[in-house]
């Protein structure tokens, strides 16, 4: 597969979660994926899915913007922004009405038309930080 052809499949998948439709990602990812991010403790789609609705739960105009995106064999790397008013519960925090920004990066690894891995890292103590849950104010430096 082309690179472009891995970007497309990663560029999908950002879109479809900025259109807040989780329900449509199953398309995007093949059977056997494995997620290693710290924040999807079961590993999977499944666990992945239930991380974006969390989010999208928290931040219910959530908004993502795919700053870059560099791909190199089967392999695409990201650095995202996400911008967002904190309306809804986030891992036990009640919605403070904050408004907050913070990015993230994901390296995917594409096969077959389809996501088979992913390696993502969010700036969650930024946001944290922004909605005064945690010491300091704003994203960290």
């Amino acid at each position: 597969m082309s690179i472009e052809a891995n970007k497309a499949v990663v560029r999908e998948f950002y879109d479809l979660v900025d259109a807040h439709r989780v329900d449509e990602l199953d398309r995007l990812f093949a059977a056997g994926y494995v997620d290693h991010n710290p924040y999807v403790p079961t590993g999977d789609l499944a666990g992945v899915k239930r991380l974006i609705g969390m989010f999208l739960t928290a931040f219910p105009d959530l908004r993502l913007t795919v700053d870059s995106l560099i791909a190199e064999g089967d392999r695409v790397a990201s650095r995202l922004s996400f911008r967002g008013t904190h309306r809804g519960p986030m891992m036990g925090m009640p919605p403070t009405g904050r408004p907050a920004h913070t990015t993230g990066s994901a390296i995917f690894r594409v096969a077959d038309r389809r996501i088979a891995e992913e390696w993502f890292e969010l700036d969650l103590l930024g946001t944290l930080r922004q909605l005064g849950a945690a010491p300091g104010e704003g994203p960290a430096a």
